[in-house]
């Protein structure tokens, strides 16, 4: 499957959503990558088995500087700007960004909304 984008830019949103499922992931957890075609649409699953992101905080985390409140982002570096830049290279790449229990853990699924491109 090929995606019309910008390649260091739709690397650095892979490198950064696995990035953070290493870090959140504990010790002997599980974290997986999927690529699929869903409906049509070009679909990338990051998924892990660490905390998981609150229902009322997958929005916000999406913001620039914003910092959970949870026990596990204060015990993180970061500056919260992670999710952001994701979220605004999916936007520049006609696609969404959604954020979904993986019971346990955190599936992000980054659903491209324009035309795949021929192989």
């Amino acid at each position: 499957m090929k995606v019309h984008g910008d390649v260091d830019l739709l690397f650095g949103v892979i490198e950064n959503l696995v990035d953070n499922a290493l870090e959140f992931t504990p010790s002997g957890g599980t974290i997986t990558l999927e690529a699929r075609i869903d409906a049509g649409q070009p679909v990338l699953h990051v998924a892990d088995s660490g905390p998981g992101i609150e229902p009322g905080e997958r929005e916000a985390v999406l913001c620039p500087f914003y910092r959970s409140p949870s026990q596990y982002a204060h015990a993180t570096a970061g500056h919260g700007l992670g999710l952001s830049l994701v979220a605004a290279i999916a936007r520049v790449h006609d696609a969404d960004i959604e954020i979904h229990d993986n019971q346990p853990g955190c599936k992000m699924v980054l659903r491209f909304r324009g035309r795949m491109l021929a192989r």
